[in-house]
């Protein structure tokens, strides 16, 4: 089991901020993306890791907990190469130990959303993830903001978390598992 430091959840949430940076603001039809969240010592530093953020685009003609959920499906099968047009090699390749130490400290998602606000709907484009500790991150950004909101509880309530951190929990889970993988 890892226990992220107070360090790297900061550094988790600065690479949410940067997904949500990413994503030009002006606009609002940029495709969801999978977000994996690695980390990997520094080369010569002791024990000093550097995160990192792999970013895999996903469809955006689907529903995302479908596609959320057909990619952890995905994960424990390793007969499937490609679903709901994600090619699921990118994923496995990514998870692979490429170097010495590199570890999966999170997952997230960014895409574009509508909220129900007092005026009307409104745009906003959103980042959730989930870390291995089972903490749930919200990046949120409304239309014409030029600051999103940012949101780490450290102990969520089971029946009380998003969609998106439920099927993120159990891709985590998924990816964290050992087995085949493609």
């Amino acid at each position: 089991m890892i226990v992220l430091s107070f360090d790297t959840t900061h550094a988790l949430t600065s690479h949410l901020l940067a997904a949500d940076a990413a994503a030009p603001h002006g606009d609002w039809t940029v495709p969801p993306a999978l977000l994996l969240i690695q980390d990997h010592p520094l080369p010569g530093s002791g024990d000093v890791r550097q995160a990192s953020l792999v970013d895999i685009p996903l469809p955006a003609d689907q529903p995302l907990p479908r596609v959320l959920s057909e990619v952890t499906e995905a994960l424990t099968t390793a007969t499937i190469v490609r679903v709901l047009g994600v090619d699921i090699s990118v994923l496995t390749v990514a998870l692979a130990e490429s170097s010495p130490g590199l570890r999966l400290i999170g997952v997230g998602v960014r895409y574009d959303d509508l909220d129900a606000a007092a005026d009307g709907l409104r745009r906003i484009r959103r980042v959730d993830a989930v870390d291995v500790d089972g903490r749930t991150y919200e990046v949120t950004r409304r239309h014409g903001e030029t600051t999103p909101a940012v949101m780490v509880d450290d102990h969520p309530v089971p029946h009380d978390v998003k969609a998106t951190h439920a099927a993120l929990a159990a891709l985590l889970t998924a990816a964290l598992a050992p087995g085949p993988r493609i």
